[in-house]
């Protein structure tokens, strides 16, 4: 029986120093570092949402991991950033992808893509060129190499929650 994967593309903003292009890494969707990650991630989305909504304009980059359900006999679902989202008013939010998909036929970097709360997976906060969040990018540093993960672990706060969520 195959098993069920979930592909996760990792983006690596033009921020972030030293990284370039898109990294996929493959994460089997019984992962238990996964899962957990996925779901902290959603206990604070509220919170980061919150956030986002108030911060609108201001120096603070955010974005969202979003699971698109595919069809395709490799993967159930792309797991993919989108940026530049705006919330409307039934409660969906529309935004651009912030990498090129693999099993999204038709749509491409940058393209504009609409999603639900609960499709939301993970998100980050980039302040100051210190990010908080990256839940699910966190469980894939000891997949990479030791200087890539270096230079990713080198832009993220250490805690990834921004201690005003945590007195919410």
């Amino acid at each position: 029986m195959m098993r069920n994967l979930i592909v996760f593309v990792i983006l690596w903003l033009m921020a972030l120093p030293g990284i370039a292009g898109d990294l996929v890494i493959e994460t089997d969707s019984n992962d238990p570092d996964m899962s957990a990650a996925i779901e902290t991630a959603i206990t604070y989305l509220p919170q980061f949402l919150d956030r986002y909504d108030r911060h609108k304009g201001e120096p603070a980059d955010f974005g969202v991991k979003v699971e698109f359900p595919v069809d395709n006999a490799a993967t159930t679902a792309e797991v993919i950033w989108v940026t530049y989202f705006d919330r409307l008013e039934d409660g969906s939010f529309v935004g651009r992808l912030s990498n090129e998909p693999n099993y999204m036929p038709g749509f491409h970097l940058g393209s504009n893509v609409r999603f639900a709360e609960d499709m939301i997976v993970d998100w980050y906060i980039n302040e100051n060129g210190k990010v908080f969040g990256y839940f699910t990018v966190r469980v894939l540093l000891p997949k990479l190499s030791p200087e890539k993960a270096d230079s990713i672990m080198s832009t993220l706060h250490d805690n990834p929650v921004p201690d005003d969520f945590l007195s919410q």
